[in-house]
């Protein structure tokens, strides 16, 4: 019974520190648009636009990439953009990722985005933006927690030429995937314990 009980706990202990510290999500082939005030996807405000390559890293290891059915969809209004360069707070802004049907919606609360225009150059710089989960149901069972972190940048010769890279980072709320086995283990343990005192 005492080595039911110790590998029980051992099975727990070892399920408690596996749990995953962080989640990035990491996107490349972003194309965007900028026509009347708005920045979005080169979809534009009804539309969504193709990714070229995503990735699902856990704790910087690379958990997962893809190369199809994943788009991101983006509303980010920008005034003034065409007026040359400078710093941008936009207002009520969302921005998307999507595999398949699975993904996540964020709302954009606390930003800054960064444009440089010289000629026929333009470059545009989100650092740092602050999201919160509008909706989430992402593949793999993982579960992002906020605060949500959105970075990217994007470059071209106009405004509706751009393209670019990004990612979204947060922490895990759950353990990831792997990590379910063990949990599940730990509570058949658990259930074996308490047959036996059943008994």
């Amino acid at each position: 019974m005492k080595k039911l009980i110790l590998a029980v706990l051992f099975g727990l202990l070892l399920t408690s520190h596996a749990y995953a510290d962080s989640l990035k999500i990491f996107m490349s082939g972003m194309d965007w648009t900028y026509n009347n005030g708005i920045l979005s996807d080169s979809g534009g405000i009804s539309g969504s636009d193709a990714l070229d390559y995503a990735s699902f890293k856990v704790n910087n290891l690379l958990y997962k990439g893809l190369n199809s059915d994943i788009v991101f969809d983006a509303y980010i209004p920008l005034a003034s953009l065409s007026g040359g360069s400078g710093t941008f707070t936009p207002g009520e802004a969302t921005f998307s990722f999507l595999v398949g049907t699975e993904g996540i919606s964020l709302y954009l609360t606390d930003y800054l985005i960064v444009g440089q225009n010289s000629g026929y150059d333009l470059s545009l710089t989100g650092i740092l933006v602050k999201s919160e989960i509008s909706s989430q149901n992402l593949p793999y069972g993982f579960i992002m927690n906020e605060p949500i972190t959105l970075t990217f940048s994007a470059s071209g010769e106009t405004e509706t030429a751009l393209s670019g890279t990004g990612e979204v980072k947060a922490a895990l709320l759950v353990p990831e995937p792997a990590t379910l086995l063990l949990l599940g283990l730990g509570m058949v343990g658990l259930g074996g314990v308490w047959r036996r005192f059943q008994s």
